[in-house]
């Protein structure tokens, strides 16, 4: 059956901008939470038969409300086993990864990219919440991400695949944007009209450079630039767009949407350093991570082949090679 509903990518920013301006601790509860879930076989808790310290009145299976309650007040060790259950999320994204590394360890930093990977907001894309409000009366939102079911498992080697080949957050367009800004600010400052200004500074190639970045256009190009209307405003941030814009040969709004999302990037990353920061200084919340991804065992800074958290430890354009 075809799905009436599509996911997000797991690794496109919707999906990883739940964490951003979030507290340490108050991300800690969420990863908490969501790699428990993931690690167990199906969407509900399912505990291990006869555990002693499971209240008489927790059913088999319990509601998200009284699991919160028990993941707050119960030791993990007492509500699940530490390996994946098979067939799990978590058990086909990281299993054979933590089996092969369990006993090695890894670096915080390979951790955190872990992390950032398996912790994703699952959610339906915008195409599909737009059908799903047209049918509202005729299927639910849970019937609806019933049928994605079927082709989940195979998504899921795709996404194992892509969350153990680390990338690099690109946000080169964001760079490249405040470069250009700050350089039209000076410009701007000497009083002449930036559209002027600009113009003089291209040389005869067809070629203009702001600092360390550079555009080359045909002189037609140019020309059609310096007749766009919005340059009356005199902003650097319009006229960069605008630069950006001619550069790529894309619109504006293509450019702005790109800014948004390397933005959020840059945000995503930063509170993804504060909880590594955290977890620094609270080894005892970090036996909770290792445990609720299998056993795995992450080196603190300073300890063996560990890894250090810097201030931004996933910024752009670094490369992390820790969990490969």
């Amino acid at each position: 059956m075809k799905p009436f509903a599509e996911l997000v990518d797991p690794f496109d920013v919707a999906a990883r901008e739940w964490i951003i301006d979030l507290e340490p601790a108050d991300i800690h509860t969420i990863v908490r939470r969501r790699l428990f879930l993931r690690g167990l076989q199906s969407g509900t808790y399912q505990p291990a038969g006869g555990l002693p310290t499971v209240p008489p009145d927790v059913k088999r299976a319990v509601s998200l409300a009284q699991l919160y309650q028990l993941l707050e007040s119960e030791p993990l060790e007492k509500l699940r086993r530490p390996r994946f259950a098979r067939g799990s999320l978590l058990d086909d994204l990281l299993g054979e990864f933590v089996e092969a590394h369990r006993s090695e360890g890894m670096p915080l930093l390979g951790a955190l990219r872990l992390l950032e990977g398996a912790t994703f907001t699952m959610m339906i894309d915008a195409r599909s919440r737009r059908r799903l409000a047209k049918k509202a009366r005729e299927i639910t939102f849970l019937e609806a991400m019933l049928t994605v079911g079927p082709e989940l498992k195979a998504r899921r080697h795709q996404w194992k695949e892509e969350l153990l080949a680390p990338k690099e957050r690109d946000c080169r367009l964001l760079e490249d944007d405040e470069i250009i800004k700050r350089e039209l600010a000076q410009l701007k400052s000497t009083g002449r009209a930036l559209r002027f200004a600009l113009r003089a500074l291209v040389g005869r190639g067809g070629e203009l450079r702001l600092g360390p970045w550079s555009c080359t256009l045909r002189k037609a190009e140019w020309d059609h630039l310096w007749r766009n209307p919005r340059w009356r405003s005199n902003t650097p941030s319009e006229s960069a767009e605008e630069l950006l814009a001619a550069k790529a040969r894309s619109s504006t709004r293509a450019i702005k949407e790109q800014l948004a999302r390397e933005r959020k990037e840059r945000k995503i990353a930063a509170s993804w350093a504060a909880y590594g920061r955290w977890l620094v200084d609270h080894p005892g919340v970090l036996r909770d991570i290792e445990f609720l991804l299998g056993g795995l065992s992450i080196q603190l800074p300073g300890s063996g082949r560990g890894l250090s958290v810097p201030d931004d430890p996933f910024s752009c354009h670094q490369k992390d090679s820790e969990t490969k």
